[in-house]
């Protein structure tokens, strides 16, 4: 049986959204093909039992750099899938509460999206 493992950004389940569906989609259709499929978050896991890693996400291109070296130092088969929407107008007009207030501060998107995607 081939192993795949799944990988999306750190923050997968606890913010979802469309990448979140689109993994747990494939993970059931790779289940239903008798393939095993495992969905992860974390940033540099053991690659060990797995044949294919996928990779999602290029908004969160910081988390995806990181199990993307993690892949090559472990010399795994990547696939990856770049999913991709620009923030530009939701930053300036849809965000609410402390990120609204952080963009009076900070003009650059990319700026708030790599501020915000790290961990303490």
């Amino acid at each position: 049986m081939i192993n795949v493992l799944i990988q999306g950004r750190t923050n997968l389940f606890s913010k979802p959204g469309g990448d979140t569906t689109q993994l747990v989609t494939l993970k059931e259709s790779l289940t239903q093909k008798n393939l095993n499929a495992v969905i992860s978050t974390q940033l540099e896991p053991d690659l060990g039992p797995f044949d294919l890693v996928h990779l999602f996400n290029l908004i969160r291109v910081h988390d995806t750099y990181i199990q993307l070296l993690n892949c090559q130092k472990q010399k795994k088969t990547v696939v990856f899938s770049p999913i991709y929407h620009d923030l530009h107008e939701y930053n300036r007009k849809g965000r609410h509460g402390l990120g609204k207030l952080a963009f009076r501060f900070i003009k650059n998107d990319i700026v708030f999206e790599y501020a915000r995607g790290r961990k303490p």
